[in-house]
């Protein structure tokens, strides 16, 4: 093998080895974001959050605990209660619009509130809400 067949071999590979290293660090990063939101959801988790970024010393930790576990139970009611109207929402619509409905499309709308179609990506802001802000 010459030099720069080696060369070019070891950019080659410096560079797939360095995607590889980025995407493995992406995801982890991006889990953990979803994990700390997803953490929040429940009561207990809530409390835990809060007082590992409050680290509050050993003459706060009592109040702090007793505000967090009263605003945390309040913070789940308003997310359940929110999950529920939105739900019914969109039970609503769903009805509403069955009747016009292709086969094609109900199921694509199934799938869509099902969850399995929860988060779609969109690259770009929609016609009516470009210049809104």
């Amino acid at each position: 093998m010459n030099i720069k067949l080696k060369m070019t071999f070891i950019i080659i590979i410096t560079l797939a080895i360095g995607i590889v290293i980025g995407a493995m660090l992406n995801r982890t990063i991006s889990q953990h974001r979803i994990k700390n939101i997803l953490s929040e959801r429940r009561p207990d988790m809530f409390v835990r959050v809060y007082e590992r970024i409050l680290e509050p010393n050993s003459a706060q930790s009592k109040a702090i605990r007793e505000i967090l576990n009263k605003y945390a139970q309040r913070n789940f009611e308003i997310r359940t209660k929110f999950r529920e109207e939105t739900q019914s929402v969109f039970e609503s619509m769903k009805t509403e619009m069955e009747p016009i409905l292709t086969p094609g499309q109900k199921k694509r709308l199934e799938n869509r509130l099902s969850g399995r179609g929860r988060f779609p990506v969109r690259r770009r802001p929609l016609r009516n809400q470009r210049n809104k802000y």
